[in-house]
């Protein structure tokens, strides 16, 4: 079955089979349309989902995974019945999505500062991993050979480059004209780092925290942990 998921994402399953679907988030409202363009008319609705963003696909076109805004989770459905199977928590506010081509990772921009890219194992249906990045995503890819994530935060004018496998980040600052290459290990010291200077710097100055400081600090965390 072949699928295209409109609106937000273009997604697409095997091409071998017949049937074309359109799908609609509707991220205004609490579902998602699938609609025959044969037809033009809705032939299935998969929900209640509020705020749905991202969606893609499992190669195999059993799965529907989408971005819940509402509450920072992966909802994860089974295709041909539209039912939930799973919603999976993420380590902040997601944006978009994408599946690997082997079908064994979902990634999710987040759009929280400081930005993160979590990575959710499929069979697990759990976060493996977040990845600490320079900003808020939005937009996520994967390579044909699911080794690399693209990526980019619009605030930041940075575009990532994640390597799965060895565990790097190259950052490109379009500003500058300049890259960074670092590894998971570093990025998170950079950050745990910059997570102490905030907390030193309140201690120092007591004042009540903005919400966006609160959040910063939510997010910091949530990536590296609480500090020692």
């Amino acid at each position: 079955m072949r699928v295209l998921a409109l609106v937000l994402l273009l997604g697409t399953l095997p091409a071998a089979a017949q049937t074309v679907r359109i799908y609609v988030t509707n991220s205004a409202g609490d579902s998602i349309h699938v609609i025959d363009p044969a037809t033009q008319k809705v032939v299935q609705t998969i929900g209640p989902i509020e705020a749905a963003h991202g969606i893609d696909f499992s190669p195999d076109g059993k799965r529907v995974y989408v971005s819940n805004e509402a509450d920072s989770t992966l909802d994860v459905f089974d295709r041909p019945s539209g039912k939930r199977i799973a919603k999976v928590k993420l380590s902040g506010h997601p944006n978009n999505i994408a599946t690997t081509k082997d079908g064994g990772r979902v990634v999710v921009g987040i759009a929280d500062d400081p930005g993160a890219l979590d990575v959710i194992d499929t069979t697990e249906l759990s976060v493996a991993k977040t990845i600490p990045v320079n900003g808020r995503l939005h937009n996520v890819y994967v390579t044909q050979d699911s080794k690399y994530v693209i990526t980019g935060s619009i605030p930041n004018k940075v575009i990532t480059v994640i390597d799965l496998d060895k565990e790097t980040i190259t950052h490109v600052d379009l500003q500058k004209k300049t890259y960074t290459v670092m590894t998971f290990d570093q990025i998170r010291q950079q950050m745990e780092n910059a997570k102490r200077e905030m907390e030193k710097k309140q201690a120092e100055h007591p004042a009540p925290a903005t919400a966006s400081v609160a959040r910063r600090r939510a997010a910091l965390s949530l990536i590296i942990g609480p500090s020692p």
